[in-house]
């Protein structure tokens, strides 16, 4: 029998940290794994095969140790009690059944019955910090990667893609191909792509595959200040200042080699909001199209009128829906001069303006024309902005102390 006590605001902490796991047992719910020392030390685990979250818990006259479980199921109500309360837990056997009980200081009460915790076993890393172990800005890395997995394969067309391209990378300079791309954090499903650089990754090689992204996102938007990332054979793990722990196997593949394309010939400086106005406007048309043809609809085409110095938005559909003008001030001689036309998917269009910071935006165009084998012209939209964080992940006017340089990088093709 394992007895404690433990302020239900401490235990909430903790759940709330190892809940970005979602336990399971074989093919049923399964629950959080407390490890508990006579000392008055506890770690919570969360776990399933590929995944592992840990958090430590400060312990009052414990009595006993060992482990227990405690089912997910039943462990939402703790948030609903007040912070201050203390709970008094106790987990055992009786009549070759395993339970866990609590009363609180505030009168609440329950017991359930539990699993046998013989058969979970965490996976342990050193506490010793490593050669190999790598820091991170915890808040510069989550925005890094928000930013860069619009760009990867989403879940229909994972399977139709080149397996690497189901993994977002940040490249170092391990690999002469890599080399250029020291810094940058890539993500890509072929066609289109997004590019983060921090000044602070480079030399930090990392390869995170799609279906580990939302349990890490999750682990850094609890995090504050630095996080550590250490590798075992078969695992990484992401350790916070607090000791906290995100764990995944590793299944992610490297990109081959690195690559970011030269200035386009076309650029034009646009107001940011105009254009996410116009790209809004259109989007609610191409929903209401779908809906009334009960078809899928989701192209527009983008309509750049050089005379004018216009960007237009009108609805791929036969229809007279049009987005309000756009202005487009040209920045090349190029732009002056080349009207063009090109069909792209409307969320794609309006992606590229997420996470950018400025007030207008430089779109840069780059057309490839009609050959034998391509029948119309073929366009890349892109866009790039530096800007500086702190490590609280503010924007900054500029570079100063504490200030962590980034550039944020998004390109999508046309559907022409």
């Amino acid at each position: 029998m394992i007895k404690f006590k433990v302020k239900a605001g401490d235990l909430c902490k903790a759940l709330d940290v190892v809940s970005v796991v979602t336990p399971v047992a074989g093919d049923k719910k399964g629950g959080y794994l407390f490890v508990v020392r006579a000392g008055g030390d506890c770690t919570l685990y969360s776990q399933e095969p590929n995944h592992q979250a840990s958090s430590k818990v400060s312990l009052e006259e414990v009595e006993g140790e060992g482990p227990f479980i405690y089912p997910v199921e039943f462990a939402g109500g703790f948030k609903h009690l007040p912070k201050s309360d203390t709970l008094s837990i106790e987990a055992g056997e009786r009549d070759n059944h395993f339970y866990v009980k609590y009363e609180s200081s505030s009168g609440a009460e329950a017991e359930h019955p539990t699993f046998d915790p013989k058969g979970f076993k965490p996976v342990l890393i050193t506490d010793t910090s490593q050669e190999s172990d790598l820091k991170f800005p915890s808040t510069i890395l989550r925005r890094a990667i928000d930013s860069v997995k619009s760009g990867m394969p989403n879940s229909d067309e994972s399977s139709k893609v080149k397996d690497f391209y189901n993994s977002m990378q940040l490249f170092d300079t391990s690999q002469k191909d890599w080399e250029k791309g020291d810094g940058y954090l890539f993500g890509s499903e072929g066609k289109r792509g997004s590019y983060f650089y921090c000044a602070e990754f480079k030399g930090k090689g990392l390869s995170i595959h799609s279906t580990n992204i939302p349990a890490v996102t999750g682990f850094l938007g609890r995090c504050t200040g630095v996080v550590t990332l250490r590798k075992t054979p078969n695992w990484s793990f992401l350790i916070n200042a607090d000791g906290q722990t995100l764990g995944w196997t590793h299944q992610a593949l490297t990109h081959p080699k690195f690559g970011y394309y030269p200035d386009e010939p076309i650029q034009l400086r646009i107001n940011r909001e105009d254009l996410a106005r116009a790209l809004s406007y259109m989007q609610e048309a191409v929903s209401s199209t779908a809906k009334a043809s009960k078809s899928k609809v989701d192209q527009v085409r983008v309509v750049y009128t050089a005379e004018k110095g216009t960007i237009q938005v009108v609805l791929a559909e036969k229809s007279s829906v049009k987005s309000p003008n756009v202005t487009a001030t040209p920045e090349t001689e190029l732009a002056k001069t080349t009207s063009f036309a090109a069909m792209v998917k409307i969320a794609q269009m309006a992606d590229l303006l997420v996470g950018l910071e400025s007030h207008e935006v430089l779109l840069k165009v780059i057309i490839s024309p009609a050959n034998e084998k391509r029948k119309r012209d073929y366009y890349h939209f892109r866009v790039a902005e530096k800007f500086w964080l702190d490590g609280s992940g503010k924007v900054l006017p500029g570079p100063g102390e504490g200030s962590f340089e980034c550039q944020l990088t998004k390109f999508i093709p046309s559907v022409d």
